[in-house]
């Protein structure tokens, strides 16, 4: 037997040590291999992949930085995997320079790449380039036209663009796919920016014959329902998704809006106080508070909620807003 198959099966060794709770000796055993993986790019890549999973960053990382100088001698496409795993490595450590120069080095190697070219859209999206990581996805579908995978990453980024009828084209390309569950909650929430209320309804309605427990339909449900002035219909099915989860945001917020709405004032501020008991850093929590609060002539207590809202932003423009309008208020 080889001395690199003996590697191997060490690797295999370690790593079920590991699943079996021998975490430090199975951790022991692969450090233990280092020193002969830095003389093997294949074994090195492996160990480092291993090691990037559970967690060792730095080790990993200087395993694949010392890989270098073996670049002469293995594949194409073995570099292009050293090079885009160093450049996952390397934003985790907030080095995104350097993981750009990693993958645009991949793709100098292999322009169609399609990993790769999703590495980069996402890279760009980090650093607020939204334009610029549609344009890496699109010329994958250009070439690879059968990747529900992007055309979905894609399609939510035309809807974040406002680039709707794209969107949309994308939608209808993803009938049939895995996804399309998730573009009918997509489409139904584009629809509902759109204004189409009522089709954005529909949308979230069959999502929920097909799963009747999708939180996301549920809460689109209520969306749309508020919109529709359905208020009372709304509000049961914001109490039905709170009873799939009760620490659900969204749920006491759609909740409480339909109640407001409805002039159930006191209602509403009671939705809103259970939400802020679940979640006491949602400035919008606050907001309302103080917004009702205002409304139900409690200046005092909507002042206290604005003192809340300051200690997580001083700078709260609609806090500032909301000062002011308790001052004048006041002074009336």
């Amino acid at each position: 037997m080889s001395l690199n198959g003996t590697i191997y099966e060490q690797i295999e060794r370690a790593i079920e040590q590991i699943q079996t709770g021998e975490v430090e000796e199975g951790l022991g055993q692969l450090r233990g291999m280092l020193a002969y993986a830095r003389q093997d790019p294949e074994v090195a890549f492996q160990l480092a992949d291993i090691f990037y999973e559970l967690g060792h960053l730095d080790t990993a990382l200087t395993l694949l930085l010392e890989l270098e100088p073996f670049f002469h001698d293995v594949s194409t496409d073995m570099q292009i995997e050293i090079r885009a795993l160093r450049a996952e490595m390397l934003i985790d450590v907030g080095q995104l320079d350097q993981a750009m120069g990693e993958l645009l080095q991949c793709l100098e190697l292999e322009p169609d790449h399609i990993g790769v070219s999703v590495l980069l859209a996402d890279l760009y999206l980090m650093q607020n380039l939204p334009e610029v990581a549609c344009r890496y996805l699109e010329r994958i579908l250009e070439t690879h036209e059968d990747e529900p995978d992007v055309a979905f990453i894609l399609s939510e980024l035309y809807v974040d663009l406002g680039e709707w009828e794209k969107a949309l084209d994308l939608f209808e390309q993803l009938k049939g796919t895995e996804y399309e569950q998730r573009v009918a909650i997509s489409k139904g929430n584009l629809f509902s920016q759109m204004g189409r209320f009522e089709e954005a309804y529909t949308l979230f309605q069959a999502v929920r014959a097909a799963d009747p427990v999708s939180e996301e339909a549920l809460l689109g449900c209520a969306v749309t329902a508020l919109q529709l002035d359905q208020g009372q219909v709304a509000i049961e099915l914001c109490d039905q998704l709170l009873a799939l989860d009760e620490d659900h945001l969204g749920a006491y917020q759609v909740k409480g809006e339909a109640l407001q709405k409805e002039d159930r004032l006191d209602a509403a501020r009671t939705v809103f106080e259970q939400a802020l008991s679940r979640n006491e850093h949602e400035d919008t929590i606050y907001l309302k508070l103080v917004e009702l609060h205002f409304l139900m002539d409690d200046l005092e207590q909507a002042k206290n909620y604005l003192k809340h809202l300051f200690a997580l932003d001083e700078q709260h423009e609609q806090g500032k807003e909301w000062q002011a309008r308790l001052y004048d208020s006041r002074l009336n």
